[in-house]
């Protein structure tokens, strides 16, 4: 959903169909009388209220997933797809389109722990990125979790 900025100093805003209006700080009227209210006066701005669920989701996916993970993405926090599951962990090598992660282990829904005392480090071929997305936040001192915006992302692709 697209924020409209300055709400307070708007004076006008007309629907022109399901999920957008249009608004401007001036109210006009000019063209009333031949009842049309959306004339071209005084900077008319658009705004979109209503998003295409499927689109949004393919675009949301889309803007985490790099075209190319390089070695600008080392130490990176990603989503990696294995086995039909997904898991989270630090990108710690990159090379020739494969991935070297140290991964987290699955503990739950939306539950994961850091092995020890060996740690799970595994390659991957760069299609298997699911996402980049921030360090899991901590639950308690042993378990951490994702956001819950990549977690739905996660949720909606199971």
């Amino acid at each position: 959903m697209n924020v409209v900025k300055g709400t307070m100093r708007i004076h006008q805003v007309i629907s022109s169909c399901k999920g957008k209006i249009h608004y401007r700080d001036i109210t006009c009227v000019c063209q009333r009388e031949e009842g049309l209210i959306n004339c071209p006066c005084f900077d008319v701005n658009e705004a979109i209220l209503q998003r295409d669920e499927e689109t949004h989701r393919k675009g949301a996916i889309t803007a985490w997933q790099p075209e190319v993970i390089t070695g600008d993405h080392r130490g990176r926090s990603c989503v990696v797809k294995y086995d039909h599951d997904y898991y989270p962990g630090i990108i710690t090598t990159v090379e020739d389109g494969n991935i070297e992660m140290n991964c987290l282990h699955k503990k739950g829904i939306n539950k994961y722990y850091w092995p020890s005392p060996r740690k799970d480090i595994s390659w991957y071929d760069e299609s298997q990125v699911f996402c980049l997305t921030e360090e899991p936040n901590a639950v308690n001192k042993t378990y951490l979790q994702l956001s819950p915006t990549t977690w739905r992302l996660i949720e909606e692709q199971m």
